[in-house]
């Protein structure tokens, strides 16, 4: 099989049997968040995307930030940026254009500190002309827990906006094919 097909079919099989899960589950708290939930520059939106990555084998302290001591990785509290610099560093990144559109699995990065807007990270799923569904972890406005789940973002061509009304400015994505994996996990 095409070893990009394997990487993008191996993503949405872990997603699928993982997803949703919420904050207080166990594996939401051990996997996820590795116990960093009350600090506040902890940024889990991206929790889920280096735990993906990690699943699929990625062990590149360039880019992951997850605890791996036996590999000398250790978090930090950079991890969207890390997951944007590393894609740089790897030629992973893909700058946003109109005409090109991630696919299923890439990790799209929003918003930007220097226009005043929080940036969030997300794992693309699927689009239509309307909206675009996303894999990430979000706050629920009823219950204030983290969820890491599916969602169906409205996207005008430049900007997601979720239900929640959270937007951010389409900037790019990690090409996660154009990562190197250890050993892809067999599904």
């Amino acid at each position: 099989m095409d070893r990009n097909v394997d990487v993008r079919t191996t993503i949405s099989t872990i997603l699928t049997a993982v997803l949703p899960k919420t904050e207080g589950d166990d594996w939401f708290d051990s996997i996820m968040c590795q116990g960093r939930m009350s600090d506040r520059r902890h940024s889990p939106d991206s929790e889920l995307c280096h735990w993906v990555l990690f699943e699929l084998g990625c062990r590149d302290s360039r880019i992951l930030c997850r605890d791996v001591p036996d590999r000398g990785i250790k978090y930090s509290n950079n991890q969207i940026e890390k997951i944007v610099s590393g894609a740089q560093r790897l030629s992973a990144w893909k700058r946003f254009v109109f005409e090109n559109s991630p696919m299923l699995g890439d990790i799209i990065h929003l918003g930007s500190k220097a226009r005043g807007e929080t940036e969030h990270v997300r794992i693309f799923l699927h689009a239509n002309e309307k909206s675009w569904t996303t894999a990430g972890v979000t706050q629920s406005n009823k219950t204030g827990l983290w969820t890491a789940q599916e969602t169906t973002n409205r996207f005008d061509g430049l900007r997601l906006e979720n239900e929640s009304g959270v937007t951010g400015q389409l900037n790019g994505w990690v090409d996660v094919c154009s990562i190197t994996y250890e050993d892809l996990p067999k599904v």
